[in-house]
């Protein structure tokens, strides 16, 4: 089994997953292609992928743009001289088009869709921080399985990413109903990270009106952020709900 998870660039559908008995799978402009990625810059049949033997290898279709492999912080071209094909490693990244802005498209190699799965979980939470928000909340299960899988990426953060982790007891003289979780707020952190500081407030649904604080009943909070280096990497919050 193999996923592409577009990361930059225009296509109707983000996440592709091809199994072993797909056959070919082909990348371009054209609407016939297997992955359709609209972007002008690319060929009508700029790729394709097929699986050899245990390994998929990548195709450039003599592209206009051409196309590039990057892999463990190094740039793999795709051209005459690697006689226009490379096989896949999981964790690879597709440079399709122009050379400054390409479309840029993750690959996942796996051998069961739950394995690939939390992967493509793992990498979303970095890159989209509400998509990864809200699949938690449909399914607070998922939580463990997303930490796992997160920990070989931390070392791979860039600039300006970031991942947010929540722990969270509460005291209560009622006890809260099983599968009812207690959620961390997405405002308070879109505060952390737009003053790059520290949040302190005796009167949170006040000060940082939304629909999370409400939601929460949360009435005093104190946020800090992590960093490492000048970039902030994650946020501890300690509240008092209601």
């Amino acid at each position: 089994m193999i996923a592409l998870e577009i990361l930059h660039g225009t296509s109707t559908q983000r996440l592709h997953r091809i199994t072993a008995s797909a056959g070919v799978t082909t990348i371009g402009r054209s609407p016939a292609c297997t992955v359709v990625v609209g972007d002008f810059h690319l060929s009508g049949d700029h790729a394709q992928i097929t699986r050899v033997g245990d390994h998929y290898v990548f195709r450039d279709l003599r592209s206009t743009n051409g196309s590039a492999i990057e892999r463990d912080g190094r740039r793999i071209q795709v051209d005459a001289t690697a006689r226009w094909e490379i096989a896949l490693a999981d964790g690879d990244v597709l440079l399709l088009g122009n050379h400054h802005d390409p479309v840029r498209i993750a690959v996942r190699i796996g051998d069961e869709d739950e394995e690939l799965g939390d992967r493509l979980i793992a990498s979303r939470s970095i890159r989209n921080l509400p998509a990864v928000a809200d699949q938690l909340e449909r399914d607070p299960s998922t939580a463990l399985r997303v930490y796992k899988s997160l920990q070989p990426l931390v070392a791979r953060l860039e600039p300006g990413e970031v991942i947010e982790a929540c722990i969270t007891r509460e005291r209560s003289k009622e006890p809260r109903a099983a599968g009812d979780p207690v959620r961390a707020s997405r405002a308070v952190l879109r505060r952390v990270l737009a003053d790059r500081a520290a949040v302190l407030t005796a009167n949170a649904q006040e000060a940082l009106s939304s629909e999370s604080i409400l939601g929460g009943q949360i009435l005093s909070i104190l946020a800090l952020p992590l960093w490492r280096g000048d970039d902030i990497i994650g946020l501890i919050q300690a509240d008092n709900r209601a």
